[in-house]
């Protein structure tokens, strides 16, 4: 571990640095899946007992939630490169804010407006990626340009 000027410790060299890296996708990518399946299951509960259905079919959020996982599951396994780890950082960001913007499409003749949930889930989404994933504040910005 070397230590910069601030203080700060972290991986000295590029292996090191790249696994570091794969490390933190993968919690950013676990922090979102359960938190969004937290937030989804008993959403999902709560409409089949009161509705006796699922009131929509939220395929693009199902997607969003599946990269989620499968990059989880992933960046468990073995090392990766650094330029794989930052288009699988940059894609699953980007899909997963996708999905989550497509809250309202599907649920048409709700009583209540999805704007707020939509805006709190990528605020949500892009603030765990840049306290995560270690990031230029160049590359954090693009990602979250693309993302809003």
């Amino acid at each position: 571990m070397a230590t910069d000027s601030a203080g700060v410790s972290g991986p000295a060299s590029g292996a090191d640095a790249a696994r570091d890296l794969q490390d933190r996708i993968g919690r950013f990518a676990r922090l979102l899946f359960v938190v969004s399946a937290t937030l989804m299951v008993p959403s999902h509960l709560i409409d089949l007992v009161r509705l006796h259905s699922v009131m929509y079919a939220p395929v693009p959020y199902l997607l969003g939630f599946a990269a989620l996982f499968v990059v989880w599951r992933r960046c468990r396994g073995s090392a990766m490169s650094k330029g794989s780890l930052q288009t699988l950082d940059a894609g699953v960001t980007i899909l997963t804010c996708c999905a989550w913007a497509t809250f309202g499409y599907f649920r048409h003749g709700i009583p209540f407006p999805v704007g707020l949930g939509m805006i709190l889930a990528l605020t949500h989404t892009l603030i765990s990626r840049s306290v995560l994933v270690p990031s230029t504040f160049r590359r954090t910005l693009w990602i979250s340009a693309v993302c809003a």
